[in-house]
């Protein structure tokens, strides 16, 4: 059961008032405490905890307290540009080699995304700004209003389950603010920090990159072993797994926020991978089977943004993903436009599509012909036997055209006996953010870094996901080849939000590799190393003066 795919009767009025911005100015407010009545109503209400709760992971793929639209967390941006995963895919895939935008806007999206010209002032950098810290608003809220001291205050404190369940509350919403400060430290570098016990009606400092690391890896350090099992909590909600595979993340990328290699990290990120592969996972079977309208049956997530057709629509989140993904047109050989049935339940399981992303064929031919993973759109015949193709052209001329490029199909709302979702716009495919495949490959390149092996063995381990995609074996040489290694990920990680980091990581995202239209020619060049970051968001610099511009971008 996708349990937080009802959500939208939790939108509780608590975090209301939370939905007007200057966001770093909102880190410094309890998103209740402007009406005192109402936040003891609703904290002196046991049964509101499960929806608080829900609330903070639906954050991740709603945009407000109503849906698609209305009553949007954010005010003064597009409410479904301003959704949490939308503008993380943005950052960390359209940015990349992986996929080429094709929105002109008054956002200027497309063309500052994929030629890596950015600026301060750019919507939809701040708009992921803001969504990161609402996301840490609200769990500095919850965490503050859940001690022992505030349920014993509200006569809460007799029921023994209840108690107990809100601790299992307060650790997953240490776990999602962990995350959103993961995000904003491998996005933005130094950022404005607060936690449940900053004071009200101060404005937050700036804390350096690796300060705000060694908060986090504290934090979950402290939290797993308090946590659930792996595979015991309900779908949708964080366990132990899920938290063992960030704090591996965050020890994987360890040098790039603290400046320095410690191999003792990537050691203790391979302990934790081993625990997470022993934890009752295993490779779903058919690759494409991870990304369908019933990809919460797949053995291997270990945990996933959820999302539902039905109960959970939003003009973000998976929405977003799968009908930029198509356009809802096929052309037959004579040029002429056309929509058959036939592709659309082949294909997307949409009733259409916007057009807005897709791939360029450098990027497609990293991929053997026998891999199943290369998931691409190209020449198809219907059951009439009549001949058609998705782009115009493959090779993309102009950005802001989607009808170049190499169409991509690996989301669909298709279930895997072909079955359409409930809804045609709004999906039912979750986003599976951690997945068992990303370990194996995390554990490999871990070793390769210099990290000690534990209890498997990395080439096993890669050959496990090679075999699943019906290609050759890899050898030893093979995962010691840090090319080869970033190659692989993007086989098997492509469009699922890590590109951006593990290019940073292997630093080939500023130099050293070039792809179309990445510094704004179509042959691809280098960029300025100020790229490896974000900029702090103008709007923000001016509302705290505490915040200083990354140094690159000043």
């Amino acid at each position: 059961m996708k349990i937080f795919n009802k959500i939208n009767k939790y939108m509780i009025v608590g975090f209301a008032s939370l939905a007007t911005l200057s966001c770093t100015k909102d880190l410094d407010t309890s998103p209740i405490d402007s009406n005192i009545n109402e936040t003891e109503a609703v904290y002196s209400n046991p049964e509101s905890y499960e929806g608080l709760i829900a609330k903070m992971y639906g954050t991740f793929t709603l945009s407000g307290q109503e849906g698609p639209a209305g009553k949007p967390d954010i005010t003064g941006l597009d409410e479904g540009h301003s959704q949490y995963l939308r503008a993380y895919f943005y950052a960390q895939e359209w940015t990349t080699d992986e996929a080429v935008g094709a929105w002109g806007n008054e956002y200027d999206l497309s063309w500052g995304y994929s030629a890596l010209e950015l600026t301060a002032s750019n919507g939809y950098i701040y708009a992921l700004y803001s969504r990161l810290f609402v996301q840490v608003a609200y769990t500095n809220d919850f965490l503050k209003q859940t001690t022992d001291a505030k349920l014993e205050s509200r006569g809460l404190d007799g029921d023994a389950a209840f108690v107990a369940r809100v601790k299992e509350y307060r650790n997953e919403a240490r776990f999602i603010r962990a995350l959103s400060y993961w995000h904003a430290i491998d996005i933005f570098g130094d950022i404005p920090f607060a936690t449940e016990d900053h004071k009200i009606g101060t404005l937050p400092s700036q804390k350096p990159r690796a300060e705000v690391y060694q908060f986090i890896v504290d934090e979950l350090t402290a939290i797993i072993p308090e946590m659930k099992a792996a595979r015991s909590n309900q779908y949708g909600r964080a366990d132990q797994a899920a938290a063992q595979m960030l704090l591996a993340k965050l020890y994987l990328n360890s040098k790039v926020y603290t400046g320095t290699e410690n191999t003792a990290d990537y050691t203790k990120a391979i302990a934790l991978l081993d625990e997470v592969i022993g934890g009752g996972y295993t490779l779903e079977p058919n690759y494409k089977n991870n990304f369908g309208a019933d990809n919460d049956k797949s053995p291997e997530v270990i945990w996933a943004m959820t999302a539902d057709g039905q109960s959970t629509k939003t003009w973000g989140g998976m929405t977003f993903i799968l009908n930029a993904s198509y356009h809802g047109n096929w052309y037959n050989v004579d040029g002429f436009l056309d929509q058959p049935k036939f592709f659309e339940n082949t294909y997307s399981g949409l009733g259409g599509g916007w057009g807005g992303q897709r791939t360029t064929t450098q990027f497609r031919d990293k991929f053997e012909a026998a891999d199943n993973r290369a998931l691409f759109l190209t020449k198809e015949t219907n059951g009439a036997g009549e001949e058609f193709v998705y782009q115009d052209q493959e090779e993309i001329d102009d950005v802001l055209n989607f009808l170049q490029g190499v169409g991509v199909h690996k989301w669909t709302n298709l279930d895997r006996n072909g079955v359409t979702g409930i809804d045609g716009s709004h999906p039912d495919t979750d986003f599976p953010y951690f997945r068992l495949a990303d370990a194996y490959l995390m554990y490999a390149e871990l070793v390769a870094r210099g990290g000690s092996a534990g209890t498997n063995n990395p080439l096993t381990l890669v050959n496990e996901i090679r075999t699943r995609a019906g290609v050759a074996l890899a050898t030893p040489s093979d995962i010691t080849n840090f090319e080869w290694l970033l190659d692989e990920m993007g086989r098997e990680l492509y469009w699922e939000g890590h590109r951006r980091t593990d290019l940073i990581r292997f630093d080939k995202f500023t130099k050293g590799y070039n792809w179309p239209w990445k510094g704004g020619v179509k042959e691809g060049k280098d960029v300025d190393n100020k790229y490896n970051l974000f900029p702090i968001p103008t709007n923000d610099l001016g509302a705290n003066p505490n915040l200083t511009q990354n140094p690159l971008w000043e």
